[in-house]
């Protein structure tokens, strides 16, 4: 550990990087306790001033992955949420209504978190669905969406949370974590904050094999489209954009601290279709879920289904029973 800290802590000017096979004995050092919090904050602050490179990224995912606790059966067809695990600060969440659309389109999706990571520390969209259903907890397996939290699936990696929480940043945990599908679904909608991880993390995720890859620069560095401007995504290796206007669904993006409450009913009125001012957002979003998953070819073809899920209420009555189970 004191060789691998001497280089990867030189600082920008002379990174000292790593194999892959380094990447993952370390961090396996590390998920297995053996190494003391200085230790690892020192590493994890040195890798963040560094940047990651792609084969360091690859060791990191692997020596995680391979901790992961897999859960439940596999279903066919699945889309796994790589969500941020550190939430939203500055807009609300639009995915759980979002969610209930797709899944009225007949999409199956799963997706896990955990609260208190860096560097928002926002809320996750489970606590704005689980308020819509009045269900909490860390795990739920409901037909159509699948959920667990970080804990239930890779505990060593939680417990590097309360280190990481003292840091405060973003560190190559944020990027390796919504990547572990404990649900081995077949497919992946994640997203990067910034553009040098398009590529990192789709030539990853490849690796891995998923059959189909949709990487986002959405809302937050989210997996939302933006609603008032274009968005980059990278599906299947093939950069493209979403541009709202091209659907009549531009709008403002929406702004404010809404408390999780209040984010429940303004997804709700979404799914009654009674919410005019969200639901362009909605339907975007869900439009996207579709193209990842495979369930239409176009944006184009996603808002239309989306679209005829909500009006026919085939979306309210997949709430209705989501929240009935």
């Amino acid at each position: 550990m004191d060789d691998i800290l001497k280089r990867v802590c030189r600082g920008c000017i002379n990174p000292g990087h790593l194999t892959k096979e380094e990447a993952r004995s370390v961090f396996d050092y590390i998920l297995k306790g053996e190494g003391d919090p200085i230790q690892i904050s020192a590493f994890l602050t040195g890798m963040r001033m560094k940047g990651e490179t792609q084969e360091e990224l690859e060791g990191f995912y692997e020596a995680t992955a391979s901790r992961k606790r897999e859960i439940g059966s596999k279903v066919e067809n699945e889309l796994d949420l790589g969500v941020n695990y550190d939430g939203k600060i500055k807009t609300p969440h639009i995915l759980p209504s979002a969610i209930f659309i797709a899944m009225g389109c007949g999409v199956n999706l799963s997706s896990h978190g955990t609260e208190g990571v860096p560097a928002k520390f926002g809320p996750g969209f489970i606590k704005v669905l689980g308020k819509m259903i009045n269900t909490e907890g860390s795990l739920f397996i409901k037909e159509g969406f699948r959920y667990a939290d970080q804990k239930e699936f890779v505990p060593e990696l939680y417990k590097l949370k309360e280190i990481r929480k003292k840091l405060g940043f973003r560190t190559f945990i944020n990027v390796i974590e919504k990547l572990l599908n404990p649900f081995n679904a077949d497919g992946i909608i994640t997203s990067v904050a910034h553009n040098p991880y398009f590529e990192k993390v789709y030539n990853l995720l490849n690796k891995v094999g998923f059959r189909r890859i949709t990487v986002v620069k959405g809302v937050e560095g989210g997996i939302e489209p933006y609603p008032d401007r274009k968005t980059t995504l990278l599906l299947d290796g093939e950069f493209t954009e979403i541009d709202p206007s091209s659907y009549g669904l531009i709008s403002d993006l929406p702004k404010g601290n809404l408390s999780i409450e209040e984010q429940a009913k303004l997804n709700i009125s979404i799914i009654k279709n009674e919410n005019i001012a969200y639901k362009t957002w909605a339907l975007l979003t869900s439009a996207l879920i579709l193209l990842a998953s495979g369930k239409v070819s176009s944006i184009k073809e996603g808002v239309e289904l989306s679209k005829d899920c909500l009006e026919s209420g085939r979306a309210k009555e997949c709430l209705e029973r989501f929240a009935s189970r």
